[in-house]
């Protein structure tokens, strides 16, 4: 019965680390474009898009975190 709870922890770790990983990684991307599109626009626009990318980039390491956590508790189930 261990077994299976330790089998089926694994499973579901797997499951965020790799849900985690999207999230940060789109996060972290729809930063940079933010940040991209900030370039030469007006400083209100400017603004607004540096605190929205800035907000990402919030979320992305919040999610990397996430992931972090995952993976160091999977190894602590390895075999």
């Amino acid at each position: 019965m261990i077994l299976l709870i330790n089998m089926v922890a694994k499973k579901i770790l797997a499951a965020v680390i790799a849900l985690a990983s999207l999230i940060s990684g789109t996060c972290w991307m729809a930063s940079a474009s933010a940040q991209v599109d900030s370039i030469g626009a007006s400083a209100k626009a400017a603004e607004m898009l540096i605190k929205y990318s800035a907000l990402l980039n919030q979320s992305a390491a919040v999610a990397a975190m996430v992931a972090g956590v995952c993976i160091a508790l999977a190894l602590c189930l390895a075999d």
